[in-house]
């Protein structure tokens, strides 16, 4: 192996360690401080991300709530997948029963913000 092939390998071992140890802009432990941003009014902290907490939150509803329609999925998925909420829940509602279900759940922090969110909406509004 050339000095110049070793070089590089070792420059791209590098590059995928750093990769790896970069944060997961996905999970909960990244999104849900913007989460608690979205509930105070006064913050100006990680707009966009606030933005992103509730649409992702209004999203799954949308999905959700279509599901309880959607015939082709049997009595069993439909029933794990639906989300039955009120229409008068309001955004600080969904962000704050999301936000209560994760922080009861630290140690899945490192998971998917979208997954853990799904969940605790559908378990504060199961489908029948």
């Amino acid at each position: 192996m050339t000095k110049s092939a070793l070089f590089g390998a070792a420059a791209l071992a590098l590059t995928v360690t750093v990769a790896g140890a970069a944060e997961d802009k996905a999970s909960a432990n990244y999104r849900l401080p913007s989460c608690r941003n979205y509930l105070d009014s006064k913050s100006q902290d990680g707009l966009l991300l606030q933005g992103v907490c509730i649409g992702t939150l209004r999203g799954i509803l949308y999905v959700a709530g279509g599901l309880r329609e959607f015939s082709p999925l049997d009595d069993d998925v439909r029933r794990q997948l639906c989300i039955n909420f009120p229409a008068t829940a309001t955004g600080d509602q969904l962000v704050r029963v999301v936000i209560t279900y994760i922080e009861a759940r630290p140690a899945r922090m490192h998971e998917s913000f979208d997954r853990l969110a799904f969940e605790a909406l559908r378990d504060a509004w199961p489908c029948k």
